[in-house]
């Protein structure tokens, strides 16, 4: 059975191809024309597993980023 990361692959793939015959040398638009796919597994993952948090290296590297 396909899990949903599978799944979710599987579609993701299936439409590069798709857009990749459709926007053939034209990178912007097949750029473009993923991103309601994109938005829309975005909108679900933060609604199942609710908004991230940034990792304390994230934070570490911030930190070091930013000092004098």
């Amino acid at each position: 059975m396909e899990t949903l990361k599978e799944k979710v692959a599987r579609e993701y793939g299936d439409l590069k191809e798709k857009l990749s015959d459709a926007h053939r040398g034209d990178r912007v638009s097949y750029t473009e024309a993923k991103t309601d796919f994109i938005r829309d597994v975005t909108e679900k993952a933060k609604k199942y597993f609710g908004e991230a948090q940034p990792s304390p290296a994230c934070d570490v590297a911030t930190r070091a980023a930013h000092e004098d």
